[in-house]
């Protein structure tokens, strides 16, 4: 390509190519002159040439639509990829939405789930006086079943809960949903968190009797205090720590002695309840044995009722017969 010159001179594209002036416009065409037309063949590969099958020839080729020259040089006649538009309705818009909704739908549930662990405390402090009152139930009917007196005491099913979060509900050896006192509870949170008040007392009075010893073995070394009095001294603290550690043995025995006692009465009121609870069952089911068992007689009853019955007419419809056969044969003899 030649370089541009000055004033309004034209630059020279190639030989088969018009001439542009320098500021871009393009000169006029002369009538005498013969438009050459680009050789290359701009068109593409047939999807019959792409398998080895001849092109059809009916086909014009790209460079035969193009017309004027022109339309290959000038910027408006270069061709630009489409561009889908931009819809609102298209995954980027949606993805937001979806988020937002993500959100809220946590914060619904996590209120929902405080809401609902809420109302399951309520109804199991609500469940304490009707546990209290079936208990009651529950002995009232024994005794009066021992005087002779039956009585019928439907079961009630309480909500089992456990007070922590992603845990299933243990199940207890005699069933689920009884409650534990609330006075035998208070005075177990007592004693447990008395346990390290008292240890830390228990470490101040060494660490005040270690400083006490230390200073009296100072004393010995500079002959200031009587070894005889010294070994009292340690024997008297010795007693005091062995007394000391002998009380927190016994609140510790005590402690444990509550707690397994808390058990077994726990354990003792689940198979009280599972045991009154069987043996209404195995008096329902009694009872109905009962019924279905004088069901049977009746039906036996009236099944032999029946066969009497029937043999009694058979017998008569026999009789019938032979009166029958008689007529006739005296019909015949006649």
């Amino acid at each position: 390509m030649s370089s541009p010159q000055s004033g309004n001179e034209v630059e020279t594209l190639g030989p088969n190519l018009e001439k542009i002036y320098v500021d871009g416009s393009i000169p006029a065409l002369d009538m005498d002159t013969e438009v050459k037309t680009i050789d290359t063949d701009f068109r593409l590969t047939s999807s019959e040439e792409t398998h080895g099958l001849p092109r059809d020839r009916t086909k014009k080729p790209l460079a035969n639509e193009m017309g004027r020259l022109d339309h290959l040089l000038l910027p408006h006649s270069i061709s630009h990829y489409p561009v889908s538009p931009f819809l609102p309705g298209s995954a980027t818009f949606a993805r937001p939405n979806q988020v937002t909704n993500k959100h809220t739908l946590e914060i619904q549930f996590i209120n929902k789930k405080k809401r609902l662990s809420q109302l399951k405390k309520d109804l199991l402090e609500k469940q304490k006086p009707v546990l209290d009152l079936y208990q009651n139930l529950v002995q009232i009917k024994r005794r009066l079943e021992e005087l002779g007196k039956a009585v019928q005491l439907d079961e009630i099913k309480l909500l089992p809960y456990n007070d922590k979060p992603g845990k299933e509900p243990e199940q207890t050896e005699g069933g689920a949903g009884e409650t534990i006192s609330p006075e035998v509870v208070i005075s177990m949170q007592t004693s447990i968190e008395e346990i390290p008040k008292t240890l830390m007392d228990i470490c101040k009075n060494l660490l005040a009797r270690r400083a006490v010893i230390v200073e009296l073995l100072e004393s010995v070394t500079k002959s200031e205090v009587d070894v005889g009095d010294l070994s009292d001294k340690i024997e008297t603290y010795k007693n005091n720590l062995d007394a000391i550690i002998n009380e927190h043995e016994k609140k510790i025995k005590e402690l444990v002695i509550n707690w397994q006692a808390l058990l077994n009465d726990k354990r003792c009121m689940n198979t009280n309840v599972k045991i009154s609870d069987l043996e209404e069952k195995l008096k329902a089911q009694e009872k109905l044995t009962q019924e279905s068992n004088q069901m049977l007689l009746d039906l036996q009853k009236k099944l032999d009722e029946r066969r009497a019955n029937s043999e009694k007419v058979q017998a008569d419809l026999n009789i019938y017969i032979q009166n029958l056969k008689s007529q006739i044969l005296r019909f015949a003899e006649k």
